[in-house]
């Protein structure tokens, strides 16, 4: 037979468990991107288009965690880069000014954040001018999986 005493108990050993095992999920994840401004061959002749990018490649890549982790991300624009350029992740809720400013040739930049929705989500370099950095390649995404699984049906 339970008392009121054993009932707390439980009830607080069952609060701590759920706590200690939602925040075990939760990960940290180092994401380093650097800005290349490279040629990049578009089609089967050789034609080939000046294109700004993220690690080499067009569109960047994909960046992938779960709803609750933290990402610790870092962008370096190569001395050798003629223009500055920025990373603006449309899944991050930080202070826009801040951490999204453009940084010049030769310059790193470093912020954290949490990925707080699930969904998939852009980014993208917002240095100006932003379309002309799309364009040109700097884009990708970002997947924040949610914390319970079983919410959306499993990805093929």
């Amino acid at each position: 037979m339970f008392t009121r005493r054993s009932c707390q108990i439980v009830m607080l050993a069952v609060g701590l468990g759920t706590i200690t095992s939602t925040l075990g999920f939760a990960k940290t994840h180092e994401v380093s991107m650097t800005a290349i401004e490279t040629d990049v061959v578009i089609d089967g002749s050789g034609e080939k288009y000046a294109a700004w990018t993220f690690n080499g490649q067009m569109p960047g890549p994909i960046v992938r965690v779960t709803e609750g982790d933290t990402i610790k991300f870092t962008l370096t624009n190569p001395a050798t880069s003629k223009y500055p350029h920025a990373m603006d992740f449309h899944a991050a809720e930080i202070d826009f000014l801040k951490n999204y400013k453009a940084i010049n040739p030769g310059e790193t930049i470093s912020y954290t954040f949490v990925a707080k929705k699930p969904g998939i989500f852009f980014y993208h370099c917002g240095a100006p001018p932003m379309i002309q950095h799309v364009a040109r390649g700097m884009f990708g995404a970002i997947i924040v999986d949610p914390k319970n699984a079983k919410a959306w049906p499993k990805a093929d």
